[in-house]
């Protein structure tokens, strides 16, 4: 997996045209701000996100990504739901269908119902699926 922290466009003043991006290895928590800054015309995003939850929670500075529609996060390693909210709250405001895999870190129907209706207003098409392994 290789690391998307050079690609911050504040430092660059460099952008991509790109507005449709599937990252099949995906890309870990820490990346994901430099990756989106560097990506503004981004319709549709897809990947998996991987956490390490040994450091401080990460800050995301906000980030107005208003062609974004469509999200999907699949076979996210390490991710909670203090993870992804914060995500939805400076990224996901304009997205329209939002599509997860995530694990028993996530499964809380109330928290789920606030962030929809406090920070995805657009959201038409909520997709998720809990995964869970066992031993």
């Amino acid at each position: 997996m290789s690391s998307f922290r050079n690609l911050s466009s504040k430092t660059t003043n460099e952008f991509s045209s790109i507005e449709h991006l599937i990252l099949d290895n995906g890309i870990d928590l820490n990346d994901l701000c430099n990756l989106l800054s560097y990506i503004p015309n981004l319709r549709y995003f897809s990947t998996c996100l991987f956490g390490e939850h040994d450091s401080a929670p990460i800050k995301l500075p906000y980030l107005i990504l208003n062609r974004l529609t469509h999200v999907s996060f699949t076979r996210n390693c390490g991710i909670t739901f203090d993870d992804l909210e914060p995500i939805f709250i400076n990224y996901f405001g304009s997205i329209q269908v939002l599509d997860l895999t995530v694990d028993s870190k996530c499964m809380n129907a109330n928290r789920w119902k606030q962030s929809i209706s406090s920070y995805l207003p657009k959201l038409r098409v909520f997709d998720i699926l809990f995964e869970s392994i066992l031993d």
